[in-house]
């Protein structure tokens, strides 16, 4: 899962933060709604998968590293169009 900065979301519900569902096989299909990464782990970003997670669930999990500025910017760009939101 890649934790996604939400701030208006982390505001009103102080204990979650927003992930958006990685695919790490390979096997997700390459869509306007989708961002590859390759750092810290080569994977499929889905723009349309995203999960509110509780701060406990984001603990017990293992930090990574962080994703690409570049990169970043097309999993916000997948994220907006998936979520139809504008610049």
């Amino acid at each position: 899962m890649l934790i996604i900065e939400a701030d208006a979301a982390m505001s009103a519900y102080p204990l979650t933060v927003v992930g958006a569902v990685c695919d790490t096989t390979g096997t997700a299909p390459d869509t306007l709604l989708s961002a590859p990464i390759s750092k810290p782990v080569g994977a499929t970003v889905i723009g349309t998968q995203l999960h509110t997670v509780t701060v406990s669930f984001l603990t017990s999990g293992s930090y990574l590293g962080i994703v690409p500025d570049e990169q970043m910017e097309a999993v916000s760009r997948a994220i907006r169009l998936s979520l139809d939101l504008s610049d």
